[in-house]
């Protein structure tokens, strides 16, 4: 947290740091494990992997090697925005730049690279040296995952997380919490954060002070409600 408090100047919940630290430990001692980070909505999920992304183009700018973020649709245009907006910090304000073919941040010989994730978009065989992070996963195909960005991660055995919003127990991110969860069951390594209101509540009480006025107006049964506040499968 001394990163993001000193250098980014965003000091970050306990909830969003706890997955941070399992992913780091994974990617620095070259793990390849997969963790699947489900926050309740506008709770920081995605500020969290900003920062994280800005600490490993910090750690590896000399070293060098890519980290994938693949996302459908606007999904990649914020996540582009919001990595510029934390790399504009003190340590790093001059020193990065992007290039494009496919879209990239660079700090010194690390990089981010942006990839649609989407089924009909050409998805160059980059590798992902260090982490493949995949947004939205709700919305993406798996099998179409498997066969073309799973296979970024071989050649340096990378760690993969995957991002998203609770819709459907049929969709992929819920396939993925499954599958992750006997994982956890097997070897008791925590691979799911799932962080809810009453987690983000405890850390931030404005936060539980707009739901309850959410519930208030919709009810708390509403599918918006439901799913991306409470974390519950809209069936």
């Amino acid at each position: 947290n001394r990163f993001s408090t000193c250098v980014l100047k965003m000091p970050l919940y306990d909830y969003q740091l706890h997955p941070l630290t399992a992913v780091l430990n994974s990617v620095l001692n070259h793990r390849g494990r997969e963790y699947l980070l489900v926050f309740s909505r506008q709770s920081g999920k995605n500020e969290a992997v900003a920062h994280l992304l800005v600490y490993l183009l910090n750690m590896y700018r000399r070293q060098g090697g890519n980290i994938v973020f693949a996302a459908i649709g606007d999904g990649l245009g914020r996540g582009q925005r919001r990595l510029h907006q934390r790399l504009n910090n003190p340590w790093n304000r001059h020193h990065w730049r992007k290039a494009a073919n496919p879209t990239r941040v660079q700090l010194g010989r690390s990089s981010v690279v942006f990839i649609s994730s989407h089924p009909q978009s050409f998805a160059p065989g980059e590798t992902a040296d260090h982490l493949l992070v995949i947004d939205e996963l709700q919305d993406q195909d798996p099998l179409y995952l498997e066969s073309t960005f799973t296979p970024m991660r071989a050649a340096k055995n990378a760690t993969a997380v995957y991002l998203g919003t609770v819709r459907s127990r049929s969709d992929a991110l819920w396939q993925k919490k499954e599958q992750l969860e006997q994982l956890q069951a097997a070897d008791g390594r925590q691979r799911v954060f799932w962080a809810g209101p009453e987690q983000v509540t405890d850390a931030n009480p404005q936060y539980g002070r707009f739901l309850q006025d959410q519930v208030t107006r919709y009810g708390r049964h509403h599918p918006i409600i439901a799913s991306e506040y409470y974390l519950e499968p809209l069936e």
